[in-house]
Protein backbone atom coordinates (compact mmCIF):
# COMPACT_ATOMS: atom_id res chain seq x y z
CA UNK A 1 0.00 0.00 0.00
CA UNK A 2 2.72 2.42 0.92
CA UNK A 3 4.49 1.83 -2.37
CA UNK A 4 1.58 2.91 -4.16
CA UNK A 5 0.91 5.88 -2.21
CA UNK A 6 4.64 6.53 -3.21
CA UNK A 7 4.09 5.71 -6.96
CA UNK A 8 0.86 8.33 -7.15
CA UNK A 9 2.70 11.13 -5.17
CA UNK A 10 5.82 10.53 -7.67
CA UNK A 11 3.55 10.44 -10.54
CA UNK A 12 1.40 13.29 -9.53
CA UNK A 13 4.34 15.44 -9.51
CA UNK A 14 6.73 14.11 -12.12
CA UNK A 15 3.58 15.29 -14.35
CA UNK A 16 2.72 18.28 -12.78
CA UNK A 17 6.24 19.79 -12.75
CA UNK A 18 6.73 19.69 -16.27
CA UNK A 19 3.58 22.07 -17.11
CA UNK A 20 6.02 24.92 -15.15
CA UNK A 21 9.20 23.72 -15.49
CA UNK A 22 9.41 26.63 -18.72
CA UNK A 23 9.12 29.34 -15.37
CA UNK A 24 10.02 28.85 -11.49
CA UNK A 25 6.86 28.83 -9.71
CA UNK A 26 6.37 31.24 -7.16
CA UNK A 27 3.00 30.23 -5.13
CA UNK A 28 2.35 33.33 -2.78
CA UNK A 29 0.64 31.81 0.38
CA UNK A 30 -0.56 34.94 2.11
CA UNK A 31 -3.27 38.12 1.19
CA UNK A 32 -2.06 41.23 0.37
CA UNK A 33 -3.06 43.69 2.66
CA UNK A 34 -2.55 46.56 -0.56
CA UNK A 35 -5.94 47.96 -1.62
CA UNK A 36 -6.59 50.40 -4.03
CA UNK A 37 -7.64 54.23 -3.68
CA UNK A 38 -4.83 54.42 -0.71
CA UNK A 39 -0.83 54.06 -0.52
CA UNK A 40 0.57 51.21 -1.17
CA UNK A 41 3.51 49.97 1.08
CA UNK A 42 6.30 49.08 -0.97
CA UNK A 43 8.20 47.94 2.00
CA UNK A 44 5.63 45.65 2.44
CA UNK A 45 5.81 43.63 -1.28
CA UNK A 46 6.75 39.95 -1.70
CA UNK A 47 10.29 38.97 -2.77
CA UNK A 48 10.66 37.22 -5.62
CA UNK A 49 13.35 35.99 -8.07
CA UNK A 50 14.87 38.47 -10.43
CA UNK A 51 13.25 37.48 -13.74
CA UNK A 52 16.02 38.94 -16.08
CA UNK A 53 18.72 36.19 -14.43
CA UNK A 54 15.73 33.53 -14.28
CA UNK A 55 11.93 33.08 -15.67
CA UNK A 56 9.06 33.29 -13.10
CA UNK A 57 5.91 32.17 -12.92
CA UNK A 58 4.40 34.18 -9.88
CA UNK A 59 0.57 32.40 -8.53
CA UNK A 60 -1.40 34.34 -6.66
CA UNK A 61 -4.59 35.65 -5.98
CA UNK A 62 -6.74 38.63 -5.73
CA UNK A 63 -9.49 37.50 -3.03
CA UNK A 64 -11.44 40.80 -2.81
CA UNK A 65 -12.05 43.35 -5.83
CA UNK A 66 -9.93 46.21 -4.03
CA UNK A 67 -6.75 44.36 -3.45
CA UNK A 68 -3.35 44.96 -4.63
CA UNK A 69 -1.01 42.32 -5.04
CA UNK A 70 2.31 43.85 -4.62
CA UNK A 71 6.19 41.49 -5.72
CA UNK A 72 9.87 43.35 -5.48
CA UNK A 73 13.04 42.19 -7.41
CA UNK A 74 16.50 43.68 -8.12
CA UNK A 75 17.75 43.79 -11.45
CA UNK A 76 21.21 41.86 -11.70
CA UNK A 77 21.30 42.78 -15.57
CA UNK A 78 20.46 45.46 -17.97
CA UNK A 79 17.80 43.65 -19.87
CA UNK A 80 14.32 43.15 -21.00
CA UNK A 81 12.05 40.84 -20.26
CA UNK A 82 8.41 39.45 -20.93
CA UNK A 83 5.32 40.23 -18.61
CA UNK A 84 2.17 38.43 -18.62
CA UNK A 85 -0.80 37.88 -16.66
CA UNK A 86 -2.17 34.32 -17.64
CA UNK A 87 -5.68 33.80 -16.06
CA UNK A 88 -6.39 30.08 -15.11
CA UNK A 89 -9.48 28.98 -17.47
CA UNK A 90 -12.46 28.42 -14.38
CA UNK A 91 -16.10 29.79 -13.66
CA UNK A 92 -14.90 32.01 -11.18
CA UNK A 93 -12.41 33.71 -13.31
CA UNK A 94 -14.86 34.01 -16.45
CA UNK A 95 -14.77 38.39 -16.10
CA UNK A 96 -11.18 38.05 -14.26
CA UNK A 97 -8.99 40.61 -16.32
CA UNK A 98 -6.11 41.81 -14.29
CA UNK A 99 -3.66 44.92 -15.07
CA UNK A 100 -0.46 45.11 -14.03
CA UNK A 101 1.93 47.80 -13.18
CA UNK A 102 5.42 48.09 -12.89
CA UNK A 103 7.13 50.57 -10.82
CA UNK A 104 10.44 51.71 -10.30
CA UNK A 105 12.80 55.39 -9.94
CA UNK A 106 14.21 54.55 -13.39
CA UNK A 107 11.26 52.93 -15.72
CA UNK A 108 12.27 53.92 -19.43
CA UNK A 109 9.20 52.08 -21.84
CA UNK A 110 7.04 53.78 -23.77
CA UNK A 111 4.05 52.78 -21.22
CA UNK A 112 4.72 55.30 -18.49
CA UNK A 113 1.93 56.63 -17.78
CA UNK A 114 0.94 59.55 -14.80
CA UNK A 115 0.99 58.46 -11.18
CA UNK A 116 -2.64 60.38 -10.92
CA UNK A 117 -4.11 57.74 -13.16
CA UNK A 118 -3.66 55.13 -10.88
CA UNK A 119 -6.33 53.72 -8.93
CA UNK A 120 -3.78 53.93 -6.33
CA UNK A 121 -1.08 56.21 -4.92
CA UNK A 122 2.78 55.64 -4.90
CA UNK A 123 5.38 57.59 -2.92
CA UNK A 124 6.94 60.30 -4.56
CA UNK A 125 9.67 59.97 -7.19
CA UNK A 126 8.26 56.85 -8.49
CA UNK A 127 7.36 55.97 -11.99
CA UNK A 128 4.70 53.03 -13.15
CA UNK A 129 4.72 51.78 -16.85
CA UNK A 130 0.26 50.02 -16.91
CA UNK A 131 -0.19 46.72 -18.84
CA UNK A 132 -3.64 46.92 -19.48
CA UNK A 133 -5.41 43.28 -20.14
CA UNK A 134 -6.94 42.14 -23.27
CA UNK A 135 -10.55 43.32 -23.69
CA UNK A 136 -13.24 40.92 -25.72
CA UNK A 137 -12.75 37.31 -26.34
CA UNK A 138 -9.42 36.09 -25.52
CA UNK A 139 -7.11 33.37 -26.77
CA UNK A 140 -6.70 30.21 -24.59
CA UNK A 141 -3.80 28.55 -23.95
CA UNK A 142 -3.56 24.60 -23.22
CA UNK A 143 -0.83 23.16 -21.76
CA UNK A 144 -0.01 20.27 -23.51
CA UNK A 145 0.66 18.00 -20.62
CA UNK A 146 -1.81 18.40 -17.67
CA UNK A 147 -4.09 19.85 -19.80
CA UNK A 148 -4.37 22.77 -17.89
CA UNK A 149 -6.07 25.64 -19.60
CA UNK A 150 -5.10 29.97 -19.16
CA UNK A 151 -6.36 32.64 -20.44
CA UNK A 152 -3.74 34.71 -22.49
CA UNK A 153 -3.45 38.06 -21.61
CA UNK A 154 -1.61 41.13 -23.03
CA UNK A 155 2.03 40.59 -22.98
CA UNK A 156 4.61 43.39 -22.91
CA UNK A 157 8.48 43.88 -22.38
CA UNK A 158 9.64 45.78 -19.78
CA UNK A 159 13.23 47.51 -20.06
CA UNK A 160 15.20 46.61 -16.62
CA UNK A 161 18.69 48.26 -15.49
CA UNK A 162 21.20 46.68 -13.15
CA UNK A 163 21.18 47.39 -9.72
CA UNK A 164 17.49 48.75 -9.52
CA UNK A 165 14.95 47.99 -7.38
CA UNK A 166 11.66 46.87 -9.66
CA UNK A 167 8.04 46.41 -8.36
CA UNK A 168 5.16 44.46 -9.47
CA UNK A 169 1.47 45.37 -8.63
CA UNK A 170 -0.78 43.38 -10.08
CA UNK A 171 -4.53 44.59 -9.45
CA UNK A 172 -8.30 44.78 -10.98
CA UNK A 173 -9.88 48.14 -11.12
CA UNK A 174 -12.71 46.94 -12.74
CA UNK A 175 -14.14 45.52 -9.23
CA UNK A 176 -13.47 41.87 -10.25
CA UNK A 177 -11.77 39.50 -7.86
CA UNK A 178 -9.92 35.95 -9.12
CA UNK A 179 -6.87 34.05 -9.34
CA UNK A 180 -3.65 34.96 -11.74
CA UNK A 181 0.00 33.46 -12.91
CA UNK A 182 2.23 36.38 -13.75
CA UNK A 183 5.44 35.09 -16.05
CA UNK A 184 8.08 36.96 -16.59
CA UNK A 185 11.05 36.28 -18.19
CA UNK A 186 12.32 33.73 -21.16
CA UNK A 187 16.01 32.53 -19.30
CA UNK A 188 14.72 28.47 -17.66
CA UNK A 189 17.70 28.32 -14.70
CA UNK A 190 16.91 26.72 -12.11
CA UNK A 191 20.20 26.11 -10.71
CA UNK A 192 19.47 28.01 -7.59
CA UNK A 193 16.04 26.38 -6.87
CA UNK A 194 15.42 23.98 -3.74
CA UNK A 195 13.84 20.06 -5.17
CA UNK A 196 11.90 20.50 -2.19
CA UNK A 197 10.71 23.43 -2.18
CA UNK A 198 9.43 23.19 -5.72
CA UNK A 199 7.72 20.39 -5.30
CA UNK A 200 5.56 22.07 -2.42
CA UNK A 201 5.37 24.96 -4.70
CA UNK A 202 3.84 22.51 -6.96
CA UNK A 203 1.37 20.61 -4.75
CA UNK A 204 0.41 24.29 -3.37
CA UNK A 205 -0.40 25.31 -6.83
CA UNK A 206 -2.44 22.42 -7.94
CA UNK A 207 -4.16 22.68 -4.89
CA UNK A 208 -5.15 26.13 -5.45
CA UNK A 209 -3.47 26.97 -2.23
CA UNK A 210 -2.84 30.80 -3.32
CA UNK A 211 -3.20 33.94 -1.91
CA UNK A 212 -4.37 32.84 1.74
CA UNK A 213 -6.95 30.37 0.45
CA UNK A 214 -7.65 27.56 2.44
CA UNK A 215 -6.98 23.43 1.26
CA UNK A 216 -10.11 22.71 -0.65
CA UNK A 217 -11.36 19.86 1.77
CA UNK A 218 -14.92 19.59 0.27
CA UNK A 219 -13.40 18.71 -3.09
CA UNK A 220 -11.41 15.94 -1.39
CA UNK A 221 -14.46 14.29 0.25
CA UNK A 222 -16.23 14.52 -2.89
CA UNK A 223 -13.31 12.74 -4.36
CA UNK A 224 -13.08 9.90 -1.49
CA UNK A 225 -16.99 9.42 -2.16
CA UNK A 226 -15.91 8.69 -5.65
CA UNK A 227 -13.16 6.71 -4.95
CA UNK A 228 -15.46 4.93 -2.69
CA UNK A 229 -17.92 4.30 -5.31
CA UNK A 230 -15.59 3.11 -7.88
CA UNK A 231 -13.62 1.14 -5.61
CA UNK A 232 -17.09 -0.96 -4.70
CA UNK A 233 -17.75 -0.72 -8.56
CA UNK A 234 -14.65 -2.55 -9.57
CA UNK A 235 -13.91 -4.55 -6.63
CA UNK A 236 -17.62 -6.17 -7.26
CA UNK A 237 -16.83 -6.73 -10.87
CA UNK A 238 -13.36 -8.67 -9.57
CA UNK A 239 -14.90 -10.58 -7.79
CA UNK A 240 -17.88 -11.48 -9.85
CA UNK A 241 -15.15 -12.35 -12.75
CA UNK A 242 -12.81 -14.36 -9.89
CA UNK A 243 -16.79 -16.44 -9.35
CA UNK A 244 -17.24 -17.09 -13.23
CA UNK A 245 -13.21 -17.93 -14.19
CA UNK A 246 -13.29 -20.54 -10.44
CA UNK A 247 -16.25 -21.86 -12.42
CA UNK A 248 -14.58 -23.75 -15.24
CA UNK A 249 -13.09 -25.55 -12.11
CA UNK A 250 -16.35 -26.22 -9.58
CA UNK A 251 -19.40 -25.58 -11.26
CA UNK A 252 -21.05 -24.79 -7.89
CA UNK A 253 -19.75 -21.09 -8.60
CA UNK A 254 -20.80 -20.73 -11.75
CA UNK A 255 -24.47 -21.50 -9.83
CA UNK A 256 -23.69 -18.85 -7.38
CA UNK A 257 -22.48 -16.54 -9.71
CA UNK A 258 -25.89 -16.68 -11.75
CA UNK A 259 -27.86 -16.71 -8.60
CA UNK A 260 -26.04 -13.36 -7.66
CA UNK A 261 -25.66 -11.65 -10.64
CA UNK A 262 -28.85 -9.53 -10.60
CA UNK A 263 -27.62 -8.17 -6.99
CA UNK A 264 -24.20 -7.18 -7.91
CA UNK A 265 -24.79 -5.93 -11.15
CA UNK A 266 -27.70 -3.55 -9.34
CA UNK A 267 -24.30 -2.11 -6.73
CA UNK A 268 -22.46 -1.83 -9.18
CA UNK A 269 -24.69 0.78 -11.18
CA UNK A 270 -25.69 2.07 -8.01
CA UNK A 271 -21.73 3.02 -7.74
CA UNK A 272 -21.72 4.26 -11.29
CA UNK A 273 -23.97 6.63 -10.00
CA UNK A 274 -23.07 8.10 -7.16
CA UNK A 275 -19.57 8.65 -8.62
CA UNK A 276 -21.39 10.38 -11.68
CA UNK A 277 -22.90 12.57 -8.76
CA UNK A 278 -19.67 13.27 -7.25
CA UNK A 279 -18.08 13.63 -10.62
CA UNK A 280 -21.04 16.23 -11.20
CA UNK A 281 -20.08 18.19 -8.25
CA UNK A 282 -16.55 18.35 -8.81
CA UNK A 283 -17.46 19.71 -12.16
CA UNK A 284 -19.77 22.23 -10.86
CA UNK A 285 -17.31 23.86 -8.40
CA UNK A 286 -14.33 24.11 -10.34
CA UNK A 287 -15.84 24.54 -13.61
CA UNK A 288 -16.54 22.19 -16.99
CA UNK A 289 -13.10 21.19 -18.66
CA UNK A 290 -11.80 19.25 -21.57
CA UNK A 291 -11.64 16.43 -19.50
CA UNK A 292 -15.70 16.62 -19.16
CA UNK A 293 -16.24 14.63 -22.17
CA UNK A 294 -14.01 11.97 -21.33
CA UNK A 295 -15.49 11.35 -18.14
CA UNK A 296 -18.91 11.72 -19.25
CA UNK A 297 -18.05 8.43 -21.62
CA UNK A 298 -16.12 6.58 -19.25
CA UNK A 299 -19.19 6.56 -17.35
CA UNK A 300 -22.09 5.77 -20.09
CA UNK A 301 -19.97 2.86 -20.45
CA UNK A 302 -19.83 1.66 -16.63
CA UNK A 303 -23.43 2.41 -16.62
CA UNK A 304 -24.42 0.37 -20.01
CA UNK A 305 -22.20 -2.11 -18.70
CA UNK A 306 -23.58 -2.65 -15.61
CA UNK A 307 -27.29 -2.94 -16.70
CA UNK A 308 -26.08 -5.30 -19.50
CA UNK A 309 -24.74 -7.40 -16.74
CA UNK A 310 -27.70 -7.32 -15.48
CA UNK A 311 -30.05 -8.31 -18.09
CA UNK A 312 -27.26 -10.99 -19.17
CA UNK A 313 -27.63 -12.56 -15.58
CA UNK A 314 -32.00 -13.05 -16.28
CA UNK A 315 -31.42 -14.13 -19.83
CA UNK A 316 -28.70 -17.19 -18.77
CA UNK A 317 -30.20 -18.11 -16.00
CA UNK A 318 -33.33 -18.80 -17.71
CA UNK A 319 -32.29 -20.09 -20.53
CA UNK A 320 -30.01 -22.76 -17.82
CA UNK A 321 -33.02 -23.86 -16.17
CA UNK A 322 -35.10 -24.41 -19.41
CA UNK A 323 -31.70 -26.60 -20.98
CA UNK A 324 -31.65 -28.73 -17.96
CA UNK A 325 -31.87 -28.69 -13.87
CA UNK A 326 -28.11 -28.69 -13.63
CA UNK A 327 -25.42 -26.22 -14.90
CA UNK A 328 -23.04 -28.47 -15.31
CA UNK A 329 -25.37 -30.08 -18.45
CA UNK A 330 -25.36 -26.76 -20.10
CA UNK A 331 -22.03 -25.88 -21.06
CA UNK A 332 -22.53 -24.02 -24.38
CA UNK A 333 -25.11 -21.71 -23.16
CA UNK A 334 -23.05 -21.61 -20.22
CA UNK A 335 -19.95 -20.46 -22.19
CA UNK A 336 -21.42 -17.66 -24.30
CA UNK A 337 -22.53 -16.24 -21.12
CA UNK A 338 -18.86 -16.72 -19.97
CA UNK A 339 -17.20 -14.87 -22.45
CA UNK A 340 -19.82 -12.13 -22.24
CA UNK A 341 -20.45 -11.43 -19.52
CA UNK A 342 -16.41 -11.34 -18.89
CA UNK A 343 -16.28 -8.93 -21.62
CA UNK A 344 -18.59 -6.67 -20.24
CA UNK A 345 -17.25 -6.73 -16.69
CA UNK A 346 -13.58 -6.20 -18.39
CA UNK A 347 -15.35 -2.51 -20.05
CA UNK A 348 -17.10 -2.18 -17.03
CA UNK A 349 -13.55 -2.18 -14.34
CA UNK A 350 -11.86 -0.39 -17.65
CA UNK A 351 -14.13 2.49 -17.95
CA UNK A 352 -14.61 3.04 -14.11
CA UNK A 353 -11.27 3.75 -13.45
CA UNK A 354 -10.90 5.80 -16.60
CA UNK A 355 -13.79 8.01 -15.53
CA UNK A 356 -12.21 8.31 -11.47
CA UNK A 357 -8.69 8.95 -13.24
CA UNK A 358 -10.07 11.60 -15.00
CA UNK A 359 -11.59 13.03 -12.45
CA UNK A 360 -8.71 12.91 -10.24
CA UNK A 361 -6.74 14.17 -12.94
CA UNK A 362 -9.02 17.45 -13.30
CA UNK A 363 -9.65 18.13 -9.92
CA UNK A 364 -6.51 17.76 -8.29
CA UNK A 365 -3.70 18.52 -10.80
CA UNK A 366 -5.59 20.93 -13.32
CA UNK A 367 -7.86 22.73 -11.49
Amino acid sequence: MKKIVHFIFVFIISFSAVTVLAHQPIVVHTVSNQELGKEISLSEAVIITDPGTASVAVYDALVSPDQVALYSFISDLDTTVPVEALVPVRRSNTDFRPWVGVIGTVMTGNRTVATSSLPFLLPRGYLVEVIPPLFGEREIFLEPYSLEKLYHNREETITLKKGERYYLAVFSPDGVAGDFAVSMGTVENFTQVSKVQLAKNIIALKLGIVGGRNVPVSNFLVLLIAVFAVGVSAGIGKLFSAMILLGLIRPWWTALALRTQSFFSFIIFLGVCVFVGAASIVYHTVGISSLAPVTIIFSAFSMISAVYLFILGHQYRWLVVRIAATYEKAPSALWYWRVKTMLSLFVLILSALCSLASVMWYSLIVA
